[in-house]
């Protein structure tokens, strides 16, 4: 008896320390994963969440402003290579002076952040540019639906770049936007609406491949730009903006020679311009240089995948803008992807909390699942 006794006093002894080793490992690993995201590289220091909410903030700033452009170009009808040189020209000379002023080197750092310089004025260059071509090609709402599935690429890249983790509310983030935004746009080539045969066979679009080409293309150097810009986040904004206007210079001038109804480019045409059209090129232009400073600077404050995915937002804006202005209540299926791109966007805000929230839950249940697992509840008897 007493040696039973003993034995099963030994087993409850070494279960309590099975218990208390288990929890001591378990919390090692929370410690150690906490100390990796505290003790990050500089290029994937943790952002404070004040820096996040300022990003956030110039992001919806610039997304409201990048619609106000849209609908006034929709409804003046400008020349698009005109005004893409026009607001090259003053991004360029405003911070080129701000760079002289304020003594900014314009490729600082190492070769590898010279080469993430020059190459986030690249791709935001082409995005831009190669987004007005597209629209030339293809129906606007094909168009709108490859670009603002952008943010899945993003999370993507950062995560091979940046060393983001996809987590499983990126994953629920990335279809819940390309949902909505195929309901929102309802492109032609995937709902076969009855326009769409006549669409195809519109002599506009009979190069819709190229234009396919060219959106996919700018959703890429979209989504490089998001997460290069996000990089350099110890450049200041004015050294980007400047080689962003550079680049865009060259290729403005490319694209105004290859187009007839540029007027800038051509002495003989300068006497079209009025005053009216003036005012309204160099508004333009003003609102663009704001709309490229304050997304610019939310890609340095805050992450880049919730930039991009607030990015989604300018669409829900803008079919709102467009109901208020001709009067029609947007459909069923409008409403109901604009509420998954605003779902979206609230869960990756979030994402922290949600996954805080979901390791809780899953260790709450795996505890439950030990206490009540038959095996070691005949171990401590």
């Amino acid at each position: 008896m007493a040696y039973g006794s003993i034995e099963n006093i030994e087993v409850r002894n070494n279960n309590v320390k099975i218990d208390v080793k288990v929890k001591v490992e378990e919390k090692k690993n929370e410690e150690q994963s906490n100390e990796t995201i505290e003790h990050l590289p500089n290029s994937e220091i943790r952002r404070s969440q004040r820096n996040q909410i300022i990003g956030c903030l110039f992001a919806l700033l610039s997304r409201g402003l990048f619609t106000t452009n849209n609908f006034l170009i929709n409804q003046f009808s400008p020349s698009v290579p005109d005004l893409f040189l026009l607001r090259s020209i003053f991004i360029l000379l405003i911070y080129l002076t701000v760079c002289y002023f304020r003594g900014y080197s314009l490729l600082p750092g190492n070769n590898r952040r010279k080469l993430m310089i020059l190459l986030q004025g690249l791709t935001s260059s082409l995005t831009c540019l190669l987004c007005l071509a597209a629209v030339t090609f293809m129906p606007v709402p094909d168009a709108l639906c490859i670009v603002f599935s952008a943010p899945v690429p993003t999370i993507i890249l950062a995560a091979i770049f940046l060393k983001d983790r996809i987590n499983f509310s990126n994953v629920v983030t990335c279809l819940l936007l390309v949902t909505g935004v195929i309901l929102v746009c309802r492109p032609p080539f995937l709902f076969h609406s009855s326009s769409y045969k006549a669409i195809m066979e519109d002599e506009k679009y009979k190069n819709y491949t190229i234009g396919l080409i060219l959106t996919l293309i700018a959703t890429g150097c979209g989504a490089i730009m998001n997460v290069v810009i996000s990089e350099c986040s110890s450049v200041p904004s004015p050294v980007l903006l400047t080689w962003s206007a550079l680049m865009g210079l060259v290729a403005s001038l490319i694209y105004c020679l290859a187009s007839p109804t540029s007027v800038l480019v051509t002495p003989a045409s300068w006497d079209q311009v009025t005053p009216t059209m003036a005012a309204l090129y160099i508004g333009l232009s003003i609102s663009g240089l704001l709309a490229f400073t304050t997304t610019t600077r939310s890609l340095q404050l805050a992450c880049p995948s919730l930039v991009s995915t607030l990015g989604c937002t300018e669409l829900v804006v803008a079919f709102i803008v467009q109901s208020l202005i001709t009067g029609q209540s947007p459909n069923i299926l409008s409403c109901l992807g604009g509420g998954l791109i605003v779902m979206g966007v609230i869960i990756l805000a979030f994402q922290e909390k949600i996954e805080c929230l979901r390791t809780r839950l899953q260790r709450s249940v795996a505890s439950c699942w030990r206490k009540n697992d038959p095996e070691s509840q005949s171990l401590l008897r």
